[in-house]
Order: C-alpha cells, then sequence, then structure tokens
C-alpha cells in the first residue's frame, strides 16, 4: 500500500490533486526511512510534526492548548529516551510510550512492579503501593484546582490510591520537574499535608546530596510573592514577550516574564505566575499571549 501511494499519478481514476498529494507524502517518507538511522528520536518526531502540519490542525480543536502540551511532554519524552543512551531507535521508544493499563491486561503473579493510573488501581491490593506526583497541579490538577467539588472527586480517588497498599504505602514529590516539555518548581500536595504528621515517616535526600531538607506537613519551601530571578537582564524576540511583560497562560493563569533566552524555535521564557510561581516555557508550544 505504501508503494502504491508513489504510482497513483499513473491511476486515471484518482483525483490529480489527491494524487499529487499522496505522491508528495510518499516521497518525504521514503526520505525520512532512510535517514532515519543517523537522527535522534526526537529529531524524527519534530519533523514529522513540522511536515504534517499537525500543530496548524491541533489549533482548529478546542482543547488545542491542552494537545500541544502533550505534544510538548512527548518530544520531552523522546529527548530523555535519547539521555538514556539505551542504544533504541524509534521502534523502542513507540514501543515504551505505547503503556497499555487496563487491569485485566496486568500481570497478578508479582516478582515486578505493575505500572497503572489509580482509577486502574481500584479493586486491586499489593503489599507495597508507591503513589508519584504528589504535587499541586499534578494532583489535584491544576484544572481542578479552583473547582471544590473536582477537588473533592480527587481527594476521594488519592484515597483510593492509598488503600491500595496492604503493608507499606510511599508517597513521593518532587521539588522541580519537567512537565508538558516545561522544567516548573513543584509544591507539595494538599492531600499529604492532609494526612496527619504522625502517620508519616518522612524520607528526605542524604545530608549533602542535595540542598533540600524534609518539610513540615504545612511549610511551603519557595516564596511566590517575589521573583526568584534577576529581572535586569534584557531578552530577545519581537513578539512583545519582553522582561516585565504581563502575560496570560490557558493553564497557569496570569504571570510576568522575568527572564528571556534562546532565539527562534529554541526560545525560552521564565515566567512568575500568581499561582504557580516560576516556570520555565518553550515560546513555540508555550500558548502566552499578553495580559489586558
Amino acid at each position: 500500500a505504501f508503494e502504491a501511494m508513489g504510482r497513483l499519478e499513473t491511476y486515471s481514476k484518482v483525483a490529480l490533486r489527491i494524487a499529487k498529494q499522496a505522491g508528495m507524502l510518499y516521497s518525504w517518507m521514503h526520505d525520512l526511512s532512510t535517514r532515519i538511522p543517523e537522527m535522534s528520536v526526537r529529531g524524527i518526531v519534530e519533523e514529522v510534526v513540522a511536515h504534517s502540519g499537525f500543530e496548524p490542525y491541533l489549533d482548529t480543536l478546542d482543547d488545542a492548548s491542552m494537545r500541544k502540551q502533550n505534544l510538548a511532554e512527548m518530544l520531552t519524552a523522546a529527548s530523555a529516551f535519547y539521555a538514556e543512551k539505551s542504544g533504541g531507535g524509534l521502534p523502542e521508544f513507540l514501543e515504551r510510550v505505547a503503556l497499555v493499563s487496563d487491569s485485566e491486561q496486568i500481570d497478578s503473579r508479582g516478582g515486578r512492579a505493575a505500572l497503572m493510573t489509580l482509577h486502574t488501581s481500584k479493586g486491586l491490593e499489593y503489599p507495597i503501593v508507591f503513589i508519584a506526583g504528589m504535587e499541586e497541579g499534578l494532583f489535584p490538577h491544576s484544572r481542578s484546582a479552583d473547582i471544590d467539588e473536582e477537588v473533592e472527586e480527587e481527594r476521594r480517588l488519592c484515597y483510593v490510591g492509598m488503600t491500595r497498599a496492604r503493608q507499606l504505602l510511599y508517597l513521593t514529590n518532587t521539588l522541580s520537574r519537567e512537565i508538558y516539555g516545561v522544567r516548573q518548581e513543584s509544591r507539595q500536595s494538599r492531600f499529604m499535608r492532609e494526612i496527619d504528621p504522625a502517620l508519616i515517616h518522612r524520607i528526605a535526600p542524604e545530608h549533602g546530596a542535595a540542598s533540600v531538607r524534609p518539610l513540615s506537613p504545612r511549610e511551603a519551601y519557595v516564596d511566590y510573592g517575589d521573583s526568584q530571578l534577576p529581572d535586569d537582564e534584557p531578552g530577545p524576540g519581537g513578539d512583545g514577550l519582553s522582561i516585565g511583560a504581563k502575560v496570560v497562560h490557558p493553564t497557569f493563569g496570569r504571570g510576568i516574564v522575568r527572564r528571556r533566552e534562546g532565539r527562534g524555535d529554541n526560545a525560552k521564557a521564565w515566567v512568575n505566575f500568581e499561582r504557580g510561581g516560576i516556570k520555565l516555557l518553550v515560546l513555540k508550544f508555550a500558548n502566552l499571549r499578553l495580559a489586558e
């Protein structure tokens, strides 16, 4: 079928416009297939996205912002895959990202870790359970943080996950993480702060391993009232997002640009958001607009 795409112009029953488009697609895919061995996984994904016009298509959808964030997260995953230097290529990467999480397909014989969503975990039990990403913006998700009913639903879901553990339960959070292509500081989930401190045994990095310390249950480790970055650095770019510009992000809300770096597709901005603190955004995917 693939080879036939390159011969459609010879068939009179196929409209010429469609045949030409199919021929162009065939030529590009054939060329790409010859270059894949020398390309990184991220490079392959970026070329497919750019050549296919996928981003302009996403702009026509109601949830364009979220879909673009998912796309940026896939690019981040591709970079992380390459950084592992495992020697794998595109097939191995696609196999990794195509995770199957249906509960009926989870191997219950033991001897290995089962990765699943909290929804999938309902009705299952394990001797030891890890719940990762116990951070504001992830759990509860940023989309539900200002809606009491949705926060309560996620609180119930958190309880479901916690009660899957028969013996040991680990709740983990990070001080920063890269998500949707953005490196951002993280705040401990309110769900962890709501647990009786007497029931928690805190585990922190060894002394000297990192410049962090154990937190009391209700202690914040970052003051988001002011920028943590210098504000006297000139910023490049002709998009109006200069240092001090007030902007709006579809997820993080209002913020102020504190620093610019890079140009073109590599342009990034450090933005101090009122609700989310400082975040490093890739402007190509950030969907920022100037505040009115």
